[in-house]
């Protein structure tokens, strides 16, 4: 349960940070496109997560693409992985 609470704190506090940050420096297109990915993948419910895996592991040999291969502890991983590096953790 702490560790629930430290993670809203610190999300809050590099939310805070980066408010600050962007009232000096504008945040770029790159820097906001980012962003919005982050808040998107950490949004989304389990439904829109298979959804989403079912994409990534899509294969279409006429086209020479292969799915990655994931399951879904791997794409629950890296959202998560991407949310906390991001300041985004919910």
């Amino acid at each position: 349960m702490n560790n629930h609470i430290d993670a809203r704190i610190a999300a809050i506090a590099a939310a805070l940070e980066r408010r600050r940050l962007e009232q000096e420096v504008p945040e770029d297109d790159l820097s906001r496109s980012l962003r919005e990915l982050g808040q998107g993948l950490a949004g989304l419910g389990k439904l829109e997560q298979a959804a989403l895996l079912a994409q990534l592991n899509h294969t279409n040999p006429l086209y020479g693409e292969s799915g990655l291969n994931l399951d879904m502890v791997d794409l629950e991983r890296f959202i998560d992985d991407y949310s906390e590096v991001r300041g985004l953790y919910l």
